[in-house]
């Protein structure tokens, strides 16, 4: 990769992924769609910020609670992997606190992140009594708006800025228009053999792709911009 951004970024996904997947297969949990899922959005959002620096204490907060409870820390770890959510508020002590304090900070904020979240989480599962499928999100949100409280009361008010880059707009298409085209090629295949043959299907997929890349050469999230000379 030429840019440097971009091959950090990358590498940045890859090492997050890595060490979820130890982690996972360390608690011998099995390989299951909510495992795949967990891993894919680990390495989605570290594309985005997500990093082992800011999501390190949330785990050993999260390792802490079972310690305190008594169960197995692999009751929790696809939890507090999904409950890293709120690793950009590690980031932003660690970047807007004194010089002094910012490391302090940083690690009891994602102490306490992943050392509360479980106890949340098994709260909000019986407000919403099951009908909501992102509970620990739902958790995360009532949790990063507490700790947002408590922070503005010392002053540190979390603000937001606009700071995508043409480079990280361009991944996260190519990656949505990858996603995209795979679910329109399967659910193309599924009918295609459902009402004509097992036979034709893979024909027919090809054959849409092929179509596709004559129609649309840029992608399907793309658009043709010439190139001035």
């Amino acid at each position: 990769m030429r840019d440097p951004r971009l091959r950090n970024w990358m590498q940045n996904a890859a090492l997050v992924l890595l060490l979820s997947l130890l982690l996972i297969r360390r608690m011998k949990l099995p390989i299951t769609g909510a495992a795949l899922a967990c891993l894919f959005l680990m390495a989605g959002f570290a594309l985005l910020g997500k990093n082992l620096l800011n999501i390190t204490p949330i785990v050993i907060g999260g390792w802490l609670h079972a310690l305190y409870k008594r169960e197995s820390f692999a009751r929790y770890v696809y939890l507090i992997l999904y409950g890293t959510c709120l690793s950009p508020m590690v980031s932003f002590l660690l970047v807007r606190v004194r010089p002094g304090f910012r490391w302090l900070a940083m690690s009891l904020c994602g102490l306490v992140i992943g050392f509360l979240l479980p106890a949340i989480a098994r709260y909000t599962t019986r407000v919403h009594q099951g009908y909501n499928l992102y509970n620990v999100g739902f958790a995360a949100g009532i949790l990063g708006l507490g700790l947002a409280s408590f922070f503005k009361g010392f002053g540190v008010e979390f603000t937001s800025h606009d700071s995508w880059s043409r480079e990280g707009h361009l991944l996260l298409c190519g990656l949505m228009t990858a996603l995209l085209g795979g679910l329109l090629l399967g659910i193309i295949e599924i009918f295609a053999s459902a009402y004509l043959s097992s036979e034709l299907s893979l024909a027919i997929v090809f054959g849409v792709l092929i179509v596709v890349l004559l129609v649309k050469p840029s992608g399907l999230l793309g658009r043709y911009v010439p190139e001035k000379v």
